[in-house]
């Protein structure tokens, strides 16, 4: 058995697996098989709303699943990648929350901070700022390099008399076994009317349908994989009022993915080789046109008399 593999599963009959977070059903199909050192997987897809996660989960133990990298977190400290991912990712993002926020300081909480950087950069921009990362690495660069107050735990043991203004998750949901539960510990966390923004993998993605088992899934620490309507209604589900979403291309799936079929490697967490980053922009232009992105970003308001529905 190899290391690591993600194949098509040989058996895509309905079956009873373990109940899906976003309707609570569980006839679900098998799509891929998981092979991850001795361990299975299935990535299934719940026949009743659509929504795919990992059952059972590949990673059991909760500090298994931190991911240390520094370099690309940061785009490996490319100073053009950085004003670049700046000023057409997080600044449109600062701009749609602005439009729901009252005017001064407001506190923000970064759920998965991790180096710091994107905190950073909300507050350059008049957030009062703190980061919550498990990585002891990435915890100390965000406090020595960007003097950015950061608490070192996972959020499943986090806890916090705070109430703040917003609270940010980016690329962090997908990696939460029970995201219902987490998001209902992140309401506590924020104020009346407070608002909650995710930035996530859309798996509606144009590279998705054309690569399938070889797409950049990020095994074995993404477990569950959403689309606009998933997550839209988890997030409806737990109490939250949806105010905008939108979708971003990646910079980091399509040549991954690419790369992995050229050269037959994987590098996540490596700048990826230049000829797989230029054949990747027309698929990227492609998912612009379609409104098939590999990432979207969702504003979500945590409303006080949304009736929840369990």
């Amino acid at each position: 058995m190899p290391m690591e593999s993600l194949t098509k599963s040989l058996n895509r009959a309905v079956h009873r697996g373990k109940p899906c977070v976003v309707c609570g059903r569980q006839e679900v199909k098998s799509l891929y098989t998981y092979c991850y050192h001795e361990r299975t997987s299935d990535i299934v897809q719940c026949v009743n709303c659509g929504h795919l996660y990992m059952d059972p989960v590949p990673l059991v133990e909760l500090n298994t699943r931190t991911m240390d990298g520094v370099a690309d977190s940061e785009f490996w400290g490319n100073a053009f990648l950085q004003g670049l991912h700046e000023r057409l990712v997080f600044n449109r993002e600062i701009r749609a929350v602005r439009k729901f926020l009252p005017g001064g300081t407001p506190r923000l909480l970064d759920i998965g901070s991790g180096t710091g950087w994107a905190t950073f950069i909300w507050q350059k921009n008049r957030f009062a700022v703190t980061g919550l990362e498990p990585s002891l690495e990435r915890t100390k660069r965000a406090r020595e390099l960007y003097r950015i107050p950061v608490v070192h735990s996972h959020i499943e043991n986090f806890s916090t008399t705070e109430l703040y203004d917003i609270v940010v998750m980016r690329h962090l949901l997908e990696h939460i076994e029970h995201p219902d539960q987490m998001l209902r510990k992140v309401r506590s966390f924020l104020k009346p009317g407070g608002l909650l923004l995710i930035i996530i993998p859309n798996i509606n993605s144009i590279g998705r349908h054309l690569f399938r088992e070889n797409w950049e899934w990020v095994l074995p620490w993404h477990l569950h994989f959403y689309t606009p309507k998933t997550l839209s209604r988890l997030l409806e589900k737990v109490g939250f009022e949806k105010l905008k979403v939108y979708q971003m291309p990646s910079p980091l799936w399509y040549p991954h993915t690419i790369n992995k079929a050229l050269f037959g490697s994987a590098p996540r967490f490596k700048f990826p080789h230049i000829i797989a980053v230029l054949l990747s922009l027309p698929i990227v232009f492609l998912g612009m046109l379609l409104n098939l992105n590999d990432n979207m970003t969702l504003i979500f308001r945590n409303s006080a008399s949304a009736a929840l529905k369990g």
